[in-house]
């Protein structure tokens, strides 16, 4: 009797319906509880789930925003995109190498600053300058690929689509494959 009072208690009462939840996913994407982070379905789910703040997340994906469930009879689609922990990882790794290239530029450039303006040395501080000139390039891209991978892998995101889910299945196109025309002509 003491459990079931305590489980009343833990379980927040809501007025409303409670909508069926299907996430549009894949199946390594899990369903948690904004507030506390406790699971609640993997992907698909298809089942009721209590209107409140959710968020997904899952093997290899990055956390997404929190997103609600509203008090509804009708079933509810969870459309997620997925962004991979890679992109985010690779974000990282760029964005070090571009501070590591930056430091090796700038002490290339006080190296050849500092030496004397002989002939045996002109040549070396031109090497110098060159080298310091790449390293400093290299850290420029480094660091907006580094940052661009970073803010776009920051979060999966999770939106959830009204209506009823046979009617946006049907309006949904099949994902399009990335098609990039860099040549055309025929041969």
């Amino acid at each position: 009797m003491l459990a079931v009072a305590a489980f009343s208690i833990a379980t927040p009462a809501f007025a409303g319906e409670t909508p069926i939840v299907h996430v549009d996913a894949a199946d390594t994407v899990v369903v948690q509880r904004a507030d506390d982070g406790s699971h609640v379905c993997q992907a698909p789910c298809d089942r009721p789930l209590e209107p409140s703040v959710y968020r997904v997340s899952g093997d290899g994906i990055r956390p997404s925003n929190d997103f609600r469930i509203p008090s509804r009879g009708e079933p509810i689609k969870v459309r997620v995109d997925a962004k991979p922990n890679g992109g985010f990882i690779a974000g990282i790794v760029l964005s070090s190498l571009s501070g590591l290239f930056l430091a090796g530029g700038l002490s290339m450039l006080a190296a050849a600053s500092s030496m004397t303006n002989s002939f045996s040395s002109w040549g070396a501080g031109l090497m110098f300058d060159g080298g310091a000139i790449a390293l400093l390039g290299g850290s420029v891209g480094f660091g907006i690929s580094g940052i661009y991978l970073v803010t776009a892998n920051l979060h999966s995101r999770a939106r959830v689509v009204e209506g009823d889910l046979r009617a946006t299945a049907a309006r949904d196109p099949a994902p399009r494959a990335l098609s990039l025309p860099i040549l055309k002509g025929s041969f």
